[in-house]
């Protein structure tokens, strides 16, 4: 009978133990299974070395209306597709690389996709919403700092 209670004692230590690893690997908040969905572009922060950062969306609109139809569709495969006007290519071009469908994957904090080219952004989530940051000429004077804001739909 002591062979038993010892057994128990030691299979709930055990239990108990690797309960922390088990729900943390279950988790569903990885940053790769946020991104699985359909985004799209809410606004455009640009701060230039001091100056205050502002919203550049609303004037990218204005001379462009299609730039708030950019859609981004990131699947689980590793996929990133965009549904994007015509008019807009060029403004999708600028992300991917391309208009076509593209590769991507998160590594450490950074979002990485490739097309014709590589581009790699700061990534992070808060609920339905992720922020890509882009940093130009770091240590600088004129280092400009991009942060583009995607709602998930």
């Amino acid at each position: 009978m002591k062979i038993s209670f010892n057994f128990r004692k030691l299979l709930t230590l055990l239990v108990l133990s690797s309960l922390p690893m088990l729900l943390m690997n279950c988790s569903k908040d990885t940053p790769s299974a946020q991104i699985v969905g359909t985004w799209k572009i809410v606004n455009i922060y640009v701060k230039q070395g001091t100056k205050i950062e502002t919203d550049q969306l609303p004037s990218l609109v204005n001379a462009l209306s299609c730039a708030k139809e950019i859609v981004f569709i990131f699947q689980k495969n590793g996929k990133v597709s965009y549904n994007t006007p015509q008019e807009c290519q060029l403004i999708a071009n600028n992300f991917s690389g391309s208009s076509d469908v593209s590769g991507y994957e998160i590594e450490d904090d950074n979002l990485i996709i490739t097309g014709k080219s590589t581009n790699t952004y700061g990534v992070s989530f808060n609920k339905r919403q992720m922020a890509w940051t882009i940093v130009d000429g770091k240590g600088t004077a004129l280092m400009t700092t991009t942060r583009i804001i995607l709602q998930k739909q």
